[in-house]
């Protein structure tokens, strides 16, 4: 058996989608490290019997005397271990553990998981995210994505070689989680939940302009918002617009929680009408496999979980009226047909993006570097 080196720019993201995963490679016989900066959910990773490491990263921060010293820590950490295998996630992972590992000859797979501002902004900041990544990328032994339009975009750029591009089926959601115990009939009051930050990029924004719009038109439907605002993102909400929607009374704003299931059996439909460049969204693979319709946009790692009209409905991005009238057929199709699209989605997420599915990626790829 193997050490496996695991590094993520939080503790909050390697215990959410890949904790699972990490603890079936302890239960084989592996010893697993993580290496995270502080945050609360290092102690979950704990408890699941996991290494933890911890590193001073500022994901935000362009300050690059703060990056020269987090490439040093991973070096520090990498030399100190040395791993059989390496898997990073997310941009400065992505690009300094990368460097680390390549200079001290770990073999090492960069996952994309997503296309964040820094690398989609028409500016110099970008220009040197790119630049970046193709150093970091030149002696990483593969980056996997998880959909073909980043994949796309990193090898028209030619920020990566063809022959070491893979392609990851989302994070890989644990089924058993989501067994039949949990399943719940559709509730007899229709209501419509968006799960995610609050962020203008998620689409919260036209999500309550449409519950406005139907509101007028069907005052029984109730309109839900759950997960953590006030966050430090460019694209967050204000706290007074939050507090104005809030008053409006169009939709209920549920606060945040550490377990989505609940809310999810107590709606009829998951929505998120997201313009960000996602990569798989963990929480609609979350409410398909609860046999809840889903609504969301035709734009990237959205429309990898969507079959319009077969386990939801597709509303165009930033479009107010697009997803008011995907929430309208939802209000009024038969109960049958609503039935039958939380069906179609639980097997739809069971086929193609189970952790099952993609543990043995994993696997398979592991036993190629021990």
């Amino acid at each position: 058996m193997g050490r496996i080196v695991f590094a993520g720019n939080t503790a909050w993201g390697m215990y959410n989608f890949r904790g699972k995963l990490m603890k079936r490679l302890l239960t084989l016989g592996h010893e697993v490290i993580v290496i995270v900066p502080y945050d609360e959910y290092i102690h979950e990773l704990s408890k699941l019997g996991l290494k933890v490491e911890t590193v001073k990263l500022k994901a935000k921060s362009l300050n690059p005397w703060f990056d020269l010293r987090l490439l040093i820590q991973y070096y520090k950490f990498l030399a100190k271990l040395r791993p059989d295998i390496c898997f990073f996630y997310t941009i400065k992972p992505n690009i300094y553990a990368s460097i680390a590992a390549s200079l001290l000859k770990i073999p090492h797979i960069a996952i994309t998981t997503g296309l964040g501002y820094a690398f989609l902004s028409k500016n110099m900041i970008s220009k040197i995210v790119k630049v970046l990544y193709k150093i970091a990328f030149m002696k990483t032994n593969e980056v996997w994505f998880l959909n073909k339009d980043d994949m796309d975009i990193f090898r028209k750029a030619g920020i990566v070689s063809e022959s070491k591009i893979g392609l990851l089926p989302g994070e890989g959601l644990d089924m058993d989680r989501y067994s039949n115990k949990e399943l719940c009939p559709l509730p007899v009051d229709i209501s419509f939940l968006l799960i995610s930050r609050m962020l203008y990029d998620k689409g919260v924004e036209v999500f309550v302009r449409a519950a406005e719009t139907l509101k007028r038109k069907y005052p029984n439907v109730t309109f839900k918002l759950l997960g953590m605002r006030g966050v430090k993102n460019p694209s967050a909400i204000p706290d007074e617009i939050m507090d104005q929607w809030i008053e409006e009374k169009n939709v209920v704003y549920l606060g945040e929680t550490r377990d989505i299931i609940p809310f999810i059996n107590d709606c009829t439909c998951v929505v998120l009408p997201s313009y960000y460049r996602e990569g798989i969204p963990f929480v609609l693979l979350e409410g398909a496999s609860l046999k809840r319709p889903i609504i969301t946009t035709n734009g990237v790692g959205c429309k990898e979980v969507i079959n319009d009209g077969y386990n939801g409905f597709i509303c165009e991005q930033k479009d107010v009226d697009s997803l008011a009238l995907a929430m309208d057929k939802i209000i009024n199709a038969p109960i049958e047909e609503l039935n039958m699209m939380g069906e179609n989605g639980r097997d739809l997420v069971q086929r193609k993006y189970s952790l099952d599915i993609v543990f043995k990626q994993y696997i398979e790829t592991i036993s190629r570097y021990l």
